[in-house]
């Protein structure tokens, strides 16, 4: 744990709350991994039978903090813009290897966003089996207007299984924001539920 990225655990749910409100929730190498810890002690502990992701603060998260993470060979804004470096890079694998595990465990892992859904919370949330909105929610992967590339991660195979390639193309290639009543008529949220009660 960390001072980020909180998890508590009560009658077998483990809870992880992003916590890093003075960035947006925007994500860290020591988030993920809280994250990640996570849902292999899901995965092998018959004590565990649920995973939510929250977050507190106006966004769920506002992506993917770069600058935490230009200690990793091809990472950082260059490493990023260059694309194929990132995909070689063995941290970035793992990451893919954690939403592949989210997408495999066989209990349900549940993402609630209580705001803004942005870039690398769009991966998480696409391995998720249930995705919960409130009403402020919007979701977008602004990579390709940001920094001219496609998300990656395989959070658009994910996105194309669930909503189709017709709006999978509308999330990736013109990165628009989608509100919450948007992403429930698409088929991504499943339910909408009104800020004083979410």
């Amino acid at each position: 744990m960390t001072e980020h990225a909180r998890r508590t655990e009560k009658n077998g749910v483990i809870t992880i709350t992003f916590d890093r409100q003075d960035k947006l929730n925007a994500t860290s190498r020591e988030m993920l991994e809280v994250l990640e810890r996570a849902i292999y002690d899901l995965r092998d502990d018959d004590a565990h039978r649920v995973l939510v992701i929250t977050a507190v603060g106006k966004f769920f998260t506002s992506g993917m903090d770069i600058g935490t993470m230009g200690g990793e060979r091809g990472v950082g804004t260059d490493g990023v813009k260059r694309g194929s470096n990132m995909r070689r890079d063995y941290r970035l694998q793992g990451r893919h290897d954690v939403w592949d595990e989210i997408e495999r465990v066989e209990k349900p892992v549940i993402l609630a966003a209580q705001g803004p859904c942005i870039g690398i919370g769009m991966e998480i949330a696409s391995s998720c089996d249930f995705r919960f909105a409130s009403e402020r929610t919007w979701f977008s992967l602004p990579e390709i207007q940001n920094l001219a590339v496609i998300a990656g991660s395989g959070g658009i195979s994910r996105l194309t299984r669930i909503v189709g390639p017709h709006w999978s193309k509308w999330f990736s290639m013109a990165g628009e924001r989608v509100n919450a009543e948007d992403a429930r008529m698409m088929g991504f949220v499943h339910q909408i539920i009104p800020e004083p009660e979410f």
